[in-house]
């Protein structure tokens, strides 16, 4: 999961045999949205190339988006906004480092699995001066930090990957991933803008906002 988080969403191309063909589709998405492998319902990005477009889907148009970015050309407003993305890329970059140490203290806390009965969890309390974990028994309701003797081979295992706090962390650091993926399309953006602003080729400035929007 964590892998495919680092790496951008994939990008769809979805042609139709007329323009108010494609437009409805547009519509449709708009309406309903996306729904992921979690059965969350979600709104993607779209972006409608060409030409024929209606009213309805003008604000996805490339040419609208382009002009929309143009229409607000401000200097300190790109520069505050430039400034704010690096520090949000910062803090996102610290947070997964922190996530990740939890990670791995979750994963080596036990040579082998563990039976159903037993749990592994961060201790909080200190972990960043002192990163150690402790053990949960849910049977017996107690803890400790000595880790837990091998199950029978009878009993039913968990790996300390398929942990409830273990796929918490993982779940944090995917919406972590996506931020900073989303968080630094927006940097570059207002980069390629900025550049316009100095006195770059406004065509040139255009046609590179149309491929990075795409």
């Amino acid at each position: 999961a964590m892998t495919n988080a680092v790496r951008a969403k994939p990008r769809m191309l979805v042609c139709a045999p007329s323009n108010a063909a494609v437009d409805n589709i547009i519509l449709k998405i708009m309406e309903d949205g996306f729904v992921d492998g979690s059965g969350n319902r979600y709104n993607p990005s779209m972006v409608r190339v060409g030409i024929g477009q209606s009213m309805s889907v003008k604000d996805v148009a490339l040419e609208n988006q382009v002009e929309a970015i143009f229409s607000d050309l401000d200097l300190g407003k790109l520069e505050s906004s430039i400034s704010g993305y690096k520090m949000e890329l910062q803090r996102i970059q610290n947070d997964i480092l922190q996530l990740r140490k939890r990670l791995h203290a979750l994963g080596t806390a036990s040579a082998w699995p563990l039976s159903k009965d037993w749990e592994i969890r961060i201790d909080e309390e200190a972990f960043d001066q002192n990163p150690r974990v402790y053990f949960v028994n849910h049977k017996e309701k107690t803890t400790t930090y000595e880790c837990p003797p091998p199950p029978e081979p009878s009993e039913t295992q968990f790996e300390a990957t398929a942990m409830p706090e273990y796929r918490s962390y993982v779940s944090r650091i995917v919406k972590l991933y996506e931020s900073q993926n989303s968080i630094t399309t927006k940097l570059e953006r207002c980069k390629i803008t900025k550049t316009a602003l100095l006195g770059g080729s406004n065509i040139q400035i255009r046609q590179q906002l149309e491929t990075h929007i795409m």
